[in-house]
């Protein structure tokens, strides 16, 4: 992170150009603070280097613990609000996405009862109209029937007066055979 980008108003504080939390300043403080208090063991050169060589570790270590630290922070925030913000982003996409399933579900239930409305009309329909036709055609049927019960007694009527017809032919015949 460099100077430039640094927001003032931040709990952020310069570092060798850089900005670091201030409780990690704090930490490094507390480490220059100590190792100035540490006295100098009065053995041997090899256990001085010993005991240096140590504290440069022990430093070294918790620099890199600070670098750490810092590195999780991005532009002077903390990656554990970058990932609540990611999970909000990712949680109101879903939610989105939820609506969208929510509102087509409803589009296709709704188009499910309107068909279904359809279908009980037309089923109420065809059942209207084979009743009707139904009906027709029994109005129809009697009324065949009636006319084949009058075609049956003009039928009966005309045989009846063709065989008085012929009876008075016959006789008739007879007559003027007689006759002559």
């Amino acid at each position: 992170v460099n100077i430039a980008s640094h927001d003032p108003s931040s709990s952020l504080s310069p570092i060798n150009g850089s900005y670091l939390p201030d409780e990690h300043i704090t930490q490094a403080q507390q480490v220059f603070d100590n190792e100035r208090d540490v006295e100098p063991l009065p053995s041997s050169s090899n256990d001085r280097e010993y005991s240096t060589t140590e504290k440069i570790k022990q430093l070294c270590s918790q620099i890199n613990g600070l670098t750490v630290s810092q590195d999780q922070y991005i532009n002077g925030e903390d990656p554990v609000f970058h990932e609540i913000k990611s999970l909000e982003s990712r949680n109101h996409e879903l939610e989105d996405r939820v609506q969208s399933y929510k509102r087509s579900s409803e589009q296709l239930n709704s188009q499910v009862n309107e068909q279904r409305r359809q279908i009980i009309q037309f089923q109420e329909q065809i059942k209207r109209e084979r009743t009707e036709l139904a009906n027709k055609q029994l109005l129809e049927q009697r009324s065949l029937k009636e006319q084949l019960e009058v075609h049956i007694q003009t039928i009966g009527i005309l045989v009846g007066e063709k065989q008085e017809l012929q009876s008075t032919v016959s006789q008739l015949q007879r007559k003027y055979e007689i006759k002559q």
